[in-house]
């Protein structure tokens, strides 16, 4: 484990043992995909939980919550703020974060940046909303209304993503011949991807071109896209396995 990798898991563990020692919920702040990586083992050990604001974040929030939290979403102190302003105009997710950087914020305390027509979406957490709220006013040269909403409210004012059906047949369910067929590369070239830790399966980073992949797992290849698998486990006449899947637009 590399050294950044060490004090996370030192980070979440004190997390872990805080909830433990004073029975109340504790978290971390916004983490990235390599990072929900490294940690996962502790999440899937304990009593723990990664949560980014809505269902299918790519920017989570580690969570140890002790048994009397009847309701994990809700404990995380996580705020959206909405960013509304006129719909001839178009805003971009670096647009966005580099407006929440110039207040010296920093990126760990911010999650995923949502989009719908004329409405940007942030996910921060608690103690940064009031001051986002009183400090933009413009996001580049575009006047913005600022509220904090609920998680659970905000996602109604995003749009779902747009997806792409794709249909395929491989010859095996590994995550080698999965890749080529999802990004149109090669078999080595999938080889690569997954040897520079660039692709991931639920959160977790691949390690091995052997591992299976299985209907429901979500894949994140970093600079290339986001798939979740539909379908598998049908097969055709020639004997090679169908799989059906989503490509994130």
């Amino acid at each position: 484990m590399k050294a950044e990798g060490k004090l996370l898991t030192a980070r979440i563990n004190d997390i872990l043992r805080l909830s433990n020692e004073k029975n109340s919920p504790k978290f971390s702040a916004f983490l990235s995909l390599d990072e929900q990586s490294e940690i996962m083992p502790l999440v899937l050990s304990g009593k723990a939980y990664l949560f980014g604001g809505y269902e299918d974040a790519e920017r989570k929030m580690f969570g140890a919550l002790p048994d009397y939290v009847t309701n994990p979403k809700q404990a995380f102190p996580i705020t959206a703020v909405r960013f509304v302003y006129p719909k001839e105009y178009t805003l971009s997710h670096r647009d966005v974060l580099g407006s929440l950087m110039a207040l010296g914020i920093k990126r760990e305390g911010v999650g995923d940046i949502c989009f719908s027509e004329g409405v940007a979406t942030v996910f921060v957490t608690n103690e940064l909303s009031d001051y986002i709220l009183t400090q933009i006013t413009k996001i580049g040269r575009v006047g913005v209304k600022a509220k904090a909403l609920l998680p659970e409210d905000a996602a109604q004012t995003f749009d779902a993503p747009a997806t792409k059906d794709i249909t395929f047949t491989v010859s095996s369910p590994r995550i080698d011949a999965i890749l080529g067929a999802l990004t149109g590369c090669s078999r080595t070239k999938a080889d690569q991807l997954i040897k520079d830790g660039l692709v991931f399966v639920n959160s977790v980073v691949v390690t091995k071109p052997t591992k299976q992949i299985a209907a429901n797992d979500k894949i994140t290849v970093r600079g290339t896209g986001k798939f979740i698998i539909t379908g598998s486990g049908n097969y055709s006449k020639k004997g090679r396995e169908i799989i059906t899947a989503k490509k994130y637009l």
